[in-house]
């Protein structure tokens, strides 16, 4: 049987990061995988504390969420709670995926009802990197103006 590893690589100004709150070790496993061979550093968010300390300390480009995580569902997941309390400007800067048996792979409807980017089948998690590549780039050309406003804006 697998255990969950604990990650805390460390990031440079630049470096892609990535948030796992994935607590069953195979689709731990598979999430961590997929988002190193796209070249993110990784946390990782053990307990519902954790999390909440490193989505306050960091803005991650990418979060992945078990649906279960923390012993909760959708409505009382611990690290969507988290993500929810986060500024405007930090949650529109980092691109939420959902994993869980109860998901379904991109759909647009139930990412939207669960206030997140892209919900995804735990099925589907071996297949990560090319599912979330397009979800990441509409993600960004969606907020683009936003950021370019929100740049302008701190500068004056």
């Amino acid at each position: 049987m697998s255990t969950l590893e604990t990650r805390n690589d460390p990031f440079e100004h630049g470096d892609l990061s990535a948030l796992v709150c994935v607590d069953e070790p195979a689709l731990q496993a598979a999430v961590i995988d997929q988002l190193t061979q796209l070249g993110f550093g990784i946390h990782t968010g053990l307990y519902p504390e954790e999390v909440a300390v490193r989505l306050r300390a960091r803005t991650y480009e990418i979060v992945v969420v078990a649906e279960h995580f923390g012993g909760g569902d959708v409505e009382t997941n611990p690290a969507l709670h988290e993500l929810g309390n986060l500024s405007l400007d930090q949650r529109r800067a980092s691109f939420v995926i959902l994993i869980g048996p109860g998901m379904e792979s991109r759909s647009e409807m139930q990412a939207f009802l669960c206030s997140v980017d892209l919900t995804l089948r735990e099925e589907d998690a071996e297949n990560l990197k090319t599912i979330a590549g397009g979800g990441i780039v509409r993600h960004e050309e969606s907020y683009a103006t936003f950021h370019a406003v929100r740049k302008s804006v701190r500068s004056l």
